[in-house]
């Protein structure tokens, strides 16, 4: 899975789920439930609001409420519809952007986690980064000269927020 709606999160899997800008084109966006011809179906509402809308969703497809809650909180500040919004709280160091470094080689830890475990005591994502530190992994890799950067990557998606995924450091 590649692309979310940047509104709700529902991960755009097919065409058909894609939303219609003002020109009746589709867009991959947003679904067709969140954006049409152009304009949010609802344009009033808040992240809060989208959240209360979603859980239930969540809930249905198997995520217990208060994970779905506390997921949905800590993913759609991200998104495009409510990164510059006021009820994110977040505070941005300059213009969103997108950069395009071409190919990157990392070299680091990873394991399989989901939203869902990592919403637990027994999520693994903070202790990874506990081991890449007190194990001096950045110092162990022997091709790092010039390469300063460290990247916390979430890669091979199952099923969207819902599935398995996985996470390196490197």
């Amino acid at each position: 899975m590649d692309k979310a709606c940047q509104s709700c999160g529902m991960p755009l899997e097919h065409e058909d789920q894609y939303g219609t800008d003002a020109q009746h084109h589709k867009t991959d966006e947003y679904c067709k439930y969140c954006y049409k011809e152009g304009e949010f179906v609802q344009p009033e509402l808040t992240m809060e609001g989208m959240i209360q809308q979603s859980v239930p969703f969540l809930v249905e497809k198997g995520m217990q409420e208060e994970e779905a809650t506390s997921m949905l909180r800590n993913y759609l500040p991200f998104l495009k519809r409510w990164r510059s919004s006021e009820d994110t709280g977040l505070t941005l160091d300059g213009p969103i952007r997108e950069e395009y470094r071409g190919e990157i080689r990392l070299i680091g830890l990873k394991a399989r986690t989901s939203n869902q475990n990592e919403q637990t005591s027994h999520g693994i994502i903070p202790s990874m980064w506990e081991r890449f530190w007190s194990e001096d992994v950045p110092g162990r890799i022997k091709e790092k000269a010039g390469h300063a950067s460290i990247y916390g990557c979430y890669t091979d998606y199952e099923n969207g927020a819902l599935g398995e995924y996985t996470f390196f450091i490197g």
